[in-house]
């Protein structure tokens, strides 16, 4: 009988011990695992915002009233998390409110890279304004920068770099105010409310190519440069009141819209677009649902986008061929008035989305709406409608086009816009602003484009402009170095004829690539990468940061061979061009 107890004691301790040793395991392997999916979002959400910057930056002339100077991708703080990651990332990246913000998306072609920032870099200061701790600090930044940067002006940075204090001087760029959020759910959706996008995090799965996603996420900007969620409060409003097959059908086109403008969005940025159709091919065959539309479906068929989107494809290869520029024009902007807005938000919140909450709640909510967002922006009538076309200005840089409009909008009279076709401009204000616009271009043929509310430039001399561009462009080697692309253009390396065909140093199935270059209008850069291959862009001031962008989003090593009618390739790969901070910036407007 002792044994038996002895036996009963011995085997009750050995539970009790298996049941602790369980718990701790299940306690470790919880970490681990919560570990994981941390990592997995900020994976999610890096690459999103990486490729997002380059779609922002494309935009900035389309995002009037909403958008702002930037430095690059923003760091991260613990609010980047979902709060069931947020002691983990605590843990893992060493961050919290009396720790610095870190940046973990450096992306090359971006100010704060060229500048010389890093991943794993620790923000101390933007301007002299302290950012170490806090609440608010991403706020903070961005004032510091708009305070500081207005005209991509250079903006000390201080940050601390495994333990060392290291400053840089950064130019800020124009980018659009569009919030990126990412949520942790298998579904394979992306979707735009106002000035924000949400990522699930079961599409990024779904498409892992980036050009791909890209491609989805310039579909969303579409939504958001076209106003749509401005549109669709009004509609909803209307469905309350009955209205909802007029509804149902705005919403499938609003979606055709936004496949467009977002395409030529996507291909504008550098992104490769020769196969987005096949996207929805894909989409089809994995959601059978949606091949067919119903009477009741806000969305287009897979198949029809499919097809809506090839042509779109043939399009942007089309106008790349002819030389026309990819930018989709909005003159006349979707816009509502404060009052007619704000009470489409209502009718949405109080009789469609919300019926069960009280008055108040939904007051607070469209209290929280701001109003720019809410009505949007638009271009003011005037009697010329040339006035508001900034993509008639030949030349402009992405800068150019949104100082050419900020000069629109602006009340001050009298006021005048000069440029002389060739990247340069300036606008002054006041009494002489002629005058003053002119002296402040400083540069060959400055001549005032546009006075008070009237373009004051002939088509004859605009017309000579673009012929001097189209001549310049289709030169080879002799003659003047072309001048409208946007950092300067290096020297001639003398490693061969820019004719030449035979001596570039890619793979001789891509030689005719090269040819089929020579043939495209300026500005114009062709790159080659580390295996033999090119890649190459085209009518546009921004040739050679794009080009080099875009081998770095794909994963490729790329040197530039040649910019317009010049071979700049060197012998020795450490004296190639491979990053766009090699680069020089001309002296600032």
């Amino acid at each position: 009988m002792k044994n038996l107890l002895v036996l009963l004691l011995c085997l009750t301790c050995l539970a009790v011990h298996a049941e602790d040793s369980s718990k701790a395991d299940i306690e470790a392997e919880t970490r681990l695992q919560l570990e994981g999916a941390t990592r997995n979002y900020l994976a999610t959400f890096r690459r999103v915002q990486r490729l997002m910057y380059p779609l922002l930056r494309a935009a900035a002339p389309n995002c009037l009233g909403l958008r702002h100077r930037s430095l690059g991708n923003l760091p991260i703080d613990l609010d980047t998390f979902p709060p069931q990651f947020r002691e983990t990332a605590q843990r893992i990246y060493g961050l919290g409110p009396t720790r610095p913000l870190k940046f973990v998306n450096v992306a090359p072609g971006t100010p704060a890279y060229e500048a010389g920032l890093r991943d794993d870099d620790e923000l101390l200061r933007v301007a002299n304004v302290g950012l170490e701790r806090g609440s608010g600090r991403l706020l903070r930044m961005q004032a510091a920068i708009a305070t500081n940067s207005p005209d991509g002006e250079p903006v000390a940075v201080e940050v601390l770099r495994k333990q060392v204090l290291v400053k840089v001087e950064v130019r800020s760029e124009w980018v659009c105010t569009y919030g990126i959020g990412v949520t942790v759910a298998e579904v394979v959706n992306a979707q735009n409310a106002f000035n924000s996008l949400t990522v699930f995090t079961g599409i990024s799965k779904f498409l892992p190519a980036d050009n791909e996603l890209a491609v989805v996420l310039g579909h969303e900007m579409g939504h958001f440069l076209l106003r749509h969620s401005q549109a669709a409060i009004v509609k909803i409003a209307n469905v309350a009141k009955g209205e909802g097959a007029a509804f149902l059908q705005h919403s499938v086109d609003r979606e055709n819209d936004a496949d467009f403008v977002g395409l030529m969005l996507v291909a504008q940025a550098g992104y490769d677009v020769s196969r987005a159709q096949k996207i929805w091919r894909r989409v089809g065959s994995s959601n059978a649902a949606g091949i067919s539309a119903g009477a009741n479906a806000t969305h287009p068929a897979s198949p029809e986008r499919f097809v809506r989107i090839k042509s779109a494809v043939e399009e942007v290869a089309r106008r790349r061929a002819q030389g026309e520029p990819l930018t989709v024009f909005q003159y006349a902007m979707p816009t509502y008035s404060a009052d007619d807005a704000t009470a489409a938000f209502r009718t949405m919140l109080g009789a469609v989305k919300m019926p069960d909450k009280p008055a108040a709640f939904v007051e607070n909510q469209v209290a929280g709406v701001p109003a720019a967002v809410l009505q949007g922006v638009s271009l003011p009538e005037v009697a010329a409608e040339r006035l508001n076309r900034w993509d008639l200005i030949p030349a402009l840089s992405i800068d150019g086009r949104v100082a050419y409009q900020q000069f629109v909008l602006d009340q001050r009279r009298p006021r005048a816009f000069a440029m002389n076709g060739a990247g340069q401009w300036a606008s002054a204000y006041g009494d002489g602003a002629a005058d003053q616009a002119i002296a402040r271009c400083a540069a060959p043929g400055c001549q005032i484009y546009a006075q008070d509310d009237a373009v004051v430039m002939s088509e004859s001399v605009l017309a000579d402009m673009r012929r001097k561009l189209a001549a310049a462009a289709a030169a080879l080697a002799d003659g003047g170095r072309i001048k409208t692309h946007s950092r300067i253009v290096p020297p001639d390396s003398g490693f061969a004829a820019a004719s030449d065909v035979d001596a570039v140093p890619v793979l001789p199935r891509f030689r005719e690539k090269y040819a089929e270059y020579l043939t495209k209008p300026g500005p114009k850069a062709f790159a080659i990468n580390a295996s033999g291959g090119y890649r190459y862009y085209f009518d546009s001031p921004e040739a050679m940061e794009r080009v080099l962008t875009q081998c770095d989003i794909q994963g490729d090593t790329c040197w530039l061979y040649a910019v317009d009618g010049h071979v700049i390739w060197e012998r020795e790969p450490a004296r190639r061009i491979r990053q766009v901070n090699q680069l020089a910036l001309p002296a600032t407007h």
